[in-house]
């Protein structure tokens, strides 16, 4: 295949590489090079060369730039071959395609901005431990209005009673929905950071102490929350344990007995038994016993046992241990192995990304993308269309059961415009059938707006993921590479490497035009008689003028004299060993 360079554009690019080019805005890029029919821009080779040799030490120079683009020709010779071929047609490559283009759109589909926010947040709330009592009052996340109202109003009385002076302890006993409220009157151990739901965790971050937040939402209900202490954070801590299981309602004579062994275990430490060897006896903790009893890193509140970390945080030097300490799995004695205070920002960023990622505020980050995607693509709503759209539920949408007539002319109304694309009330009722599920506790109605919801937002994360090469040069860019790096591994697997392992006479061809490089050097086959000495020498001589049994004579002579006789089998490459008359030549 032809190719042409121009020339006039391949002489500056060792400037505009360097100074970055001005015009990658620009609608009509400048080409470097024709291949056919097809073209490639500037911008598209100065991608792929800065990505693989902007730390080169000629990087940049012409003779580089001239190298670069001599394998990028016949790098892209190769892809239009396997078009040519169909190969960007297939199944295969479609679906291993399209795997790709999700990964890669991943990092587009966030707010970043937003995101970031979250990130630094989270970091500066580490750095503080808050303790507090909470009362709940349950209501589903997809309720009625009327009943969420009716959550709402009951938990703003309990909240006035509060703030006049009743005991928040009395009232979580008399009022929260948290079945645990009755035994411990709605407090909670110390939390920080990322171990509650984002709600709950800004309530009690925004809150003073011995303040009451107002009412909050979170997915079990609404909330109120009293702050009761605040502690800076005491960082994480390596720690190892002998247990000694009991729990809640064991007998009485078993709860002695526990008691009494974990006693009997500390009185032995502290007269100085090696805590390993007591831990492998008698721990009772498999998982941990034959390792001396350690324990990962934990911080407050990782190991959801407050009895657990706040004897262990008391600890002060390594090697020191607690008395019994009693947690609902059974008595423990603890040894301090480590401690460290709260990482950097930066060492932790990393854990923070992932943790915020999947954390419940990560929907507060898609809510603000949606909002900045609705405005970037011109999104406009038609209220009264959707009006029609709910009049069209019934009983059996809540029963899984629900059809509808897409010849109905109400149907191909308009429902929402993203940019120019247009979706109808047929476009919905489609996306309805297949998603609809049996429902408790709700209405028709109310079960399509939630449907229409997620249509919607749906849908404009798709449009944008669709348009995300008109939006983002990088993303267009890398996108192609991996779609052409598809096509060169599909092409040379075909023609070269399956066609090789098939092709026995092109094997056999290539073996009798390459086999004269990889030929041996000369080499002997023989065996080489180590011998002691001079008389064992003689004797073996006299054994191989008579062709009898040398290895029986070796296991004799070894027997008197070890060593005195070793025997080494060829073949040999010529100048490997010193081979004399010792060889016996086959």
């Amino acid at each position: 295949m032809k190719y042409k360079v121009i020339l006039g554009v391949l002489l500056v690019l060792s400037t505009t590489f360097q100074t970055g080019y001005a015009q990658k805005k620009s609608k009509k890029q400048p080409i470097i090079v024709k291949l056919g029919q097809k073209q490639v821009s500037v911008s598209e080779f100065q991608y792929v060369y800065d990505k693989n040799n902007a730390n080169a030490e000629d990087a940049y120079t012409q003779q580089s730039i001239n190298e670069y683009l001599e394998l990028y020709i016949n790098f892209k010779l190769k892809v239009m071959e396997a078009e040519d071929m169909g190969l960007d047609t297939t199944a295969k490559f479609r679906e291993e395609l399209e795997g790709y283009k999700k990964q890669l759109a991943k990092p587009y589909l966030t707010e970043k901005v937003f995101a970031e926010k979250l990130i630094k947040e989270a970091y500066e709330r580490l750095k503080e431990e808050v303790k507090c009592s909470h009362i709940l009052i349950s209501v589903d996340m997809n309720a009625e209005p009327d009943d969420t109202l009716t959550a709402f109003n009951k938990i703003v009385e309990i909240r006035k009673k509060a703030v006049n002076g009743e005991d928040f302890g009395a009232l979580a006993q008399q009022f929260s929905q948290d079945p645990s409220a009755k035994s411990n009157k709605g407090e909670l151990p110390y939390f920080t950071a990322l171990q509650m739901v984002y709600s709950f965790e800004n309530a009690a971050y925004f809150t003073k102490v011995n303040e009451i937040s107002k009412p909050f939402r979170t997915r079990f209900g609404y909330h109120i929350v009293k702050v009761l202490k605040r502690r800076p954070s005491r960082g994480e801590i390596k720690t190892a344990h002998i247990m000694v299981k009991t729990s809640a309602g064991v007998s009485k004579e078993d709860a002695e007995a526990a008691k009494q062994k974990i006693d009997d275990i500390y009185n032995r430490l502290k007269q100085g038994k090696e805590w390993g060897k007591l831990c492998a006896q008698f721990s009772e903790d498999a998982s941990s016993a034959s390792k001396g009893g350690e324990l990962p890193w934990f911080s407050t509140g990782k190991m959801n046992l407050p009895t657990f970390e706040d004897a262990a945080f008391t600890l002060n030097s390594s090697g020191d241990i607690s008395e019994p300490v009693l947690t609902p799995y059974g008595w423990h004695i603890i040894k301090l192995m480590d401690k460290k205070a709260l990482g950097s920002f930066e060492d932790l960023q990393p854990m923070l990304k992932s943790k915020v990622s999947k954390d419940s505020r990560s929907e507060l980050s898609r809510i603000a993308l949606i909002k900045k995607l609705k405005k970037e693509n011109n999104f406009v709503e038609y209220p009264k269309a959707l009006e029609k759209a709910l009049l069209q539920a019934d009983p059996s949408l809540i029963q899984a059961l629900w059809n509808f007539d897409k010849n109905n002319k109400v149907n191909k109304a308009t429902l929402f415009k993203i940019n120019k694309r247009k979706y109808t009330i047929n476009d919905l009722f489609t996306y309805m059938y297949k998603k609809q599920r049996k429902s408790k506790n709700i209405s028709p109605t109310h079960y399509m707006r939630i449907l229409y919801k997620n249509f919607t937002e749906e849908r404009i994360m798709n449009y944008e993921e669709a348009h995300l090469g008109e939006k983002y040069r990088d993303y267009n860019l890398l996108l192609k590479e991996y779609r052409d790096g598809i096509l060169l591994f599909q092409l040379m697997d075909q023609k070269v490497w399956s066609r090789a392992i098939i092709d026995t006479t092109g094997q056999k061809e290539l073996y009798e035009k390459k086999k004269e490089n990889y030929m041996w050097n000369t080499r002997l086959f023989g065996t080489i008689y180590d011998c002691a000495d001079s008389e064992i020498l003689n004797k073996l001589k006299q054994v191989l003028k008579k062709q009898k049994s040398v290895t029986g004579l070796a296991e004799s002579i070894n027997k008197n004299t070890p060593g005195g006789l070793k025997i080494t089998y060829g073949p040999f490459q010529k100048g490997e060993n010193d081979l004399t008359d010792s060889i016996e030549w086959r």
